[in-house]
């Protein structure tokens, strides 16, 4: 994800807050711990 968003001028910081919104959405709907990991690998 870092590669493909390289050039759109997106700080470290917003790019977490981003990964951290997706977590949090996730908890929220009940999703597995395994599905959870498997997204936070794409994301980092």
């Amino acid at each position: 994800m870092r590669t493909a968003h390289q050039n759109m001028n997106i700080s470290d910081n917003e790019y977490m807050a981003a990964v951290d919104d997706v977590m949090a959405a996730l908890d929220k709907n009940g999703i597995g711990q395994r599905e959870k990991e498997e997204v936070l690998f794409i994301f980092l």
